[in-house]
């Protein structure tokens, strides 16, 4: 049961006026009960949540680039401004400048943010159990619903803000999708599933697939439902990773 405030520190509060979870800025909680805000709480028996733990100035920047994701996907890049950002989540314009030093700079942030998310959501499906093939091929496939519900990663890539395009291609969250098949990869050499000559050339095509699978998706050229694409995915994946099944 969750701790509450005596009731004399408790003030009556419109109904409708609740919050589920933690601010994204303050980490704190807010309790409403018949009408009634009992007080800023948390639950009794378990930990605090892991938003509580950080830095206010940690939880500004986090909750902006949360904006931002969602202003800037659905405007585009001219169509949000760093002003209608701060407004969304309560802060001053000059609280998000301490965080970015730029439009530009919290733009790439929010898309590095929103293409991690994607490429997550695309992996989750996957049986990381199964062959590094299975899984590339997984990831290729789940890309399409993936980017439908990540709007500013297809955008951005469909789309790209002049001169974002290397580094968005070099960011943390494409390398952190391509570091985790490399893991899969080195498992499935080990136990002689797949044949490759060289690691690097091989992460490297799967690299290229991943990048060039995103692009399709983005612009619209490659669905899910489409046949040929699946068995385009099949194909190239089963020929980049040199598949040996019939050993395994």
């Amino acid at each position: 049961m969750p701790r509450a405030l005596p009731p004399s520190l408790a003030r009556p509060c419109d109904s409708t006026d609740r919050f589920d979870g933690a601010n994204p800025v303050t980490g704190r909680y807010r309790l409403v009960v018949s009408g009634t805000e009992l007080g800023n709480t948390l639950p009794a028996s378990a930990s605090p949540d892991p938003v509580s733990t950080r830095s206010k100035g940690e939880r500004t920047r986090a909750a902006t680039v949360a904006a931002a994701v969602d202003l800037f996907g659905s405007t585009g890049y001219a169509g949000a401004s760093v002003a209608a950002v701060a407004r969304r989540i309560g802060v001053t314009p000059s609280a998000v400048f301490a965080h970015f030093r730029s439009k530009e700079e919290l733009y790439d942030a929010a898309v590095a943010n929103d293409l991690g998310a994607a490429f997550r959501a695309a992996l989750v499906g996957a049986d990381r159990t199964a062959t590094v093939t299975d899984v590339v091929t997984s990831v290729l496939v789940s890309l399409p619903a993936a980017f439908a519900d990540h709007p500013l990663a297809a955008r951005a890539l469909r789309d790209p803000r002049p001169g974002s395009t290397p580094a968005l291609v070099a960011s943390a969250e494409v390398r952190h999708l391509v570091d985790q098949l490399r893991s899969d990869l080195r498992r499935d050499v080990t136990r002689s599933l797949v044949l490759v000559d060289d690691e690097d050339r091989a992460v490297a095509g799967i690299e290229s697939l991943i990048l060039l699978a995103s692009l399709a998706v983005a612009t619209g050229t490659a669905t899910s439902a489409d046949p040929r694409w699946v068995d385009g995915l099949v194909w190239m994946v089963a020929s980049a990773l040199g598949s040996n099944r019939q050993e395994a």
